[in-house]
């Protein structure tokens, strides 16, 4: 019996918190995109909807997680250093309250 519930808190541990909806890209953000493909924003996307919000504060990791509870309707967002080749920058993430779409963009951009 050990086995089976190590195996469900193995595969409940890879489901996504929430799903983020459409994704959009800001204009700086897409030029990135554009530039060096989307793997490093994908891996980005994985940790946003996994619950690992980056650089962010205890108390807005506290918000993020009220947001995804049941009946409310808070947006989620992420912040994450990102290097690429001639590319160093904050990205946000932001899922917006209804989880219609997921942004990501740069604060500069905000």
């Amino acid at each position: 019996m050990e086995n089976i519930t190590r195996i469900v808190e193995v595969v409940n541990s890879q489901l996504p918190l929430f799903d983020p909806g459409a994704i959009v890209f800001s204009r700086l953000v897409g030029k990135q995109v554009q530039e060096h493909g989307l793997e490093p924003f994908a891996e980005l996307l994985f940790r946003h909807v996994h619950g690992d919000f980056g650089e962010i504060s205890e108390d807005d990791i506290q918000l993020n997680y009220e947001s995804l509870a049941i009946n409310s309707h808070g947006r989620v967002v992420s912040s994450y250093r990102l290097s690429l080749e001639n590319f160093s920058e904050v990205v946000w993430v932001i899922t917006d309250a209804d989880g219609a779409f997921t942004t990501f963009l740069l604060p500069s951009e905000y």
